[in-house]
């Protein structure tokens, strides 16, 4: 399948290309967590992730979750936030994505509680696809923006209309101190491992190419690279000092409906 990518660079994608540094700073892991609550959060998580397997998404919800992303302009999406009013637990989640690098902090328990009790909407309402990486039993819904409640519950998309299998597709996770959980075990992954997404119309087979620490200030990682077709997972690292950056490149694609089953049962 041949995908085109566009070359014109809306006025958005400017400003978000400037931040892309800050946005990397702001992703935080494990460091100063509070150990006395961190059984129960990682029960939760684990609880969490278990529910959102479960959670139906469809081509039809993922390209409705898309286009509202590319459609809004960030003058009413700062407008939004600003009107919107605080009310109940339901009513906290953002409706719009968020891609505020400043509001980007360790998950605290009422991050990881509001994750729990609102799963399936925020996968309703965020949900773009589906991350399977089989060696390291990561499989998870892809998210669109970094608010933290969606990094209780997935792995946020970290540039605003970016799209699978075009220039560099970054994806940001929590570690936590289970590295079981969320996006943890990609500090065991190897070079030639498979990560599979899907917008479920097309899934994408990258192949890892490697896995290094990197500082936090180096945004780079995320940022396209000519005539590549990449993918990029960060998580935390050494405590939160450092950050994993694994990379892979774009082996293969294959329509949904033809996608060899054993490669299908991943989403099922």
């Amino acid at each position: 399948m041949r995908i085109v990518k566009k070359t014109k660079q809306s006025r958005k994608k400017k400003i978000i290309n400037k931040i892309l540094p800050v946005l990397f700073v702001g992703l935080i892991g494990v460091g100063g967590l509070f150990t006395a609550y961190q059984p129960y959060k990682n029960h939760l998580v684990k609880n969490t992730e278990e529910k959102v397997l479960s959670v139906k998404q469809t081509a039809q919800t993922v390209k409705k979750n898309q286009e509202k992303v590319e459609n809004t302009p960030i003058e009413e999406k700062n407008q939004v936030e600003k009107e919107a009013p605080s009310a109940s637990d339901e009513e906290a989640t953002p409706k719009e994505p968020d891609y505020d690098p400043t509001k980007v902090t360790e998950l605290t328990m009422a991050d990881v509680l509001e994750g729990n009790r609102n799963a399936d909407r925020i996968v309703q309402q965020f949900g773009i696809g589906k991350i399977v990486v089989p060696n390291l039993g990561i499989q998870l819904p892809i998210l669109v923006g970094i608010a933290n409640t969606n990094l209780a519950v997935g792995a946020g998309t970290m540039k605003e209309s970016q799209q699978m299998g075009i220039g560099n597709y970054a994806l940001a996770g929590h570690h936590m101190k289970n590295k079981n959980l969320l996006f943890g075990p990609l500090e065991d992954a190897k070079e030639g491992q498979s990560i599979y997404l899907t917008n479920y119309e097309t899934v994408y087979h990258y192949i890892i190419s490697s896995n290094t620490i990197v500082g936090p200030n180096d945004g780079h990682v995320v940022n396209d690279v000519e005539n590549q077709n990449l993918i990029t997972l960060i998580t935390c690292a050494e405590g939160g000092k450092k950050r994993y950056a694994i990379q892979g490149t774009l082996s293969e694609t294959y329509t949904y409906n033809d996608v060899p089953s054993d490669i299908k049962q991943l989403f099922n």
